[in-house]
């Protein structure tokens, strides 16, 4: 096992994709620095409790994440 660390979640995001360029990538947000990561991802879902500017940077709102959002999430991801 090789720990790596990654400056921000968006290195992190990039690092996957190129190592992965076949992967389909999904983000799921809740706060105002997963901003960051949704620069180096396609797809970002946000969850029902984030903040409105998190929100209106999705491409989808699901509930409340106590109420199963990320649920919801991947529920809708799988269609």
């Amino acid at each position: 096992f090789r720990r790596v660390l990654f400056r921000s979640k968006n290195s992190a995001v990039r690092k996957v994709a190129g190592t992965y360029p076949n992967l389909k990538l999904y983000a799921v947000g809740d706060s105002m620095s997963d901003f960051e990561m949704v620069k180096g991802i396609g797809t970002f879902f946000a969850v029902g409790n984030a903040p409105k500017a998190v929100q209106q940077e999705a491409v989808y709102v699901s509930s409340a994440m106590n109420a199963r959002g990320v649920h919801e999430l991947l529920e809708r991801m799988m269609k």
